[in-house]
């Protein structure tokens, strides 16, 4: 932990100040960086900060106006700090990538200045929120559990496993017109629906299939989940999987919190509980727009799930969106929003992929590394709400003495 004059860094600030100065993650003998922020240089930022945040008569609004307030130098700095922790490190030892260092420190400064109470989240599930290699293969998805779980039958495992071989080289084939993928996508997820219907999976075996296969989870997504809750971002699983399993997957790992809602291909059940089909429209790699979700939200009033995200999210201007696939990068397409900060997860063949990744998203993290990006902005936000607060309770203190 590292140690600043209490005149100097408030201790909601020392969180933060102790995420951008420790190592980044390390995966095999790799020596420790040395371009890490050094113990002085971040007291001294934080001071910047702290200065920078107090005018000389009135306390920063951050969040009130209807279109928000522009950021501080404060905000800059911290954002150019926070990005600079990872991007002096070799790319290696970082695991993380940008194009447009000034461009994304702006959207970050951004989402600092409006809030928490501004700012929503949008993530894919499968090999986002989930890791895409486990023990030297690629991990299974929501889809996966059900091709994995004893309920089914073997002929139905060899058709799941045909229309893997078969459609997944198409899904990241760098040559294929996107047009062309869209079409085969739809086909694939149409053809492994009606296997799963013929199946005649009753919903009471659905915590068995869960059961039967361990999710590995990508580093630091129970402290994402917890961040956010604690500071009431909305967390929403936008997903090409099936929202009955990734649900349940999240409920057997505690993960299932109040702020996170599901967004994905949904099961029909019959009066037995035997699934009969999955809901239109259906959500693949390539169609994943939040035209999809709002095409159901128009009615604020309703009671729907749809409608509660919906008036979750009107009045939440900048999302963090976090995906796996090329296809992900358009997930917040139909949100009102006036920032989006991209995160992208190349897992992959980076040789092929990470060019195309950094043109796509504005941060990619590379490695199948964890959320440390993610979190270092979500603990700034938590400076930040925590020293607003400060500041409103010692005018309001202020106040009443007088």
């Amino acid at each position: 932990m590292l140690a600043c004059p209490r005149s100097i860094v408030n201790p909601a600030s020392l969180l933060v100040l102790n995420r951008l100065a420790r190592p980044a993650p390390q995966r095999g003998p790799l020596a420790a960086p040395k371009n890490s922020v050094s113990r002085a240089s971040a007291c001294r930022y934080f001071n910047t900060i702290r200065l920078a945040r107090r005018p000389p008569t009135t306390k920063i609004m951050t969040s009130n106006h209807a279109d928000g307030l522009p950021p501080t130098p404060a905000h800059t700095a911290a954002a150019h700090a926070l990005l600079a922790s990872y991007l002096d490190r070799p790319r290696d030892v970082a695991h993380l990538a940008v194009r447009n260092v000034a461009k994304v420190a702006a959207k970050m400064a951004q989402i600092l200045a409006d809030g928490p109470e501004h700012v929503h989240v949008v993530s894919d599930f499968d090999m986002t929120m989930t890791k895409f290699w486990v023990n030297g293969s690629r991990g299974p998805s929501s889809h996966g559990v059900v091709e994995r779980s004893s309920v089914v039958s073997p002929k139905f495992k060899a058709f799941a496993r045909e229309l893997y071989n078969t459609y997944y080289p198409m899904e990241i084939d760098p040559n294929m017109p996107r047009d062309v993928k869209y079409q085969k996508m739809d086909e694939w997820w149409r053809k492994a629906h009606d296997g799963i219907v013929a199946e005649n999976i009753n919903r009471e075996r659905l915590a068995q299939m869960v059961q039967e296969t361990a999710m590995t989870w990508r580093a630091g997504l129970a402290d994402l989940l917890a961040a956010t809750q604690a500071l009431d971002i909305y967390f929403m699983v936008f997903s090409a999987g099936i929202k009955d399993l990734i649900k349940e997957i999240l409920r057997q790992n505690a993960l299932l919190l109040p702020h996170v809602h599901v967004v994905s291909n949904e099961m029909i059940f019959d009066a037995n509980g035997d699934v009969t089909g999955f809901r239109e429209p259906v959500i693949h790699t390539f169609n994943k727009s939040e035209v999809v979700l709002a095409a159901t939200a128009t009615d604020g009033e309703m009671v729907t799930p749809e409608a509660r995200h919906y008036r979750a999210i009107r009045d939440r201007r900048n999302v963090i969106l976090m995906g796996d696939s090329l296809g992900d990068v358009h997930m917040a397409d139909g949100i009102d929003h006036k920032v989006c900060l991209r995160v992208g997860f190349c897992n992959h063949d980076p040789d092929t992929w990470l060019e195309k990744y950094m043109d796509a998203f504005d941060v990619v993290v590379t490695d199948d590394a964890g959320f440390d990006v993610v979190l270092d902005l979500v603990a700034q936000l938590r400076a930040g709400a925590k020293q607003q607060k400060s500041s409103a309770d010692g005018v309001s203190g202020a106040n009443v003495r007088s």
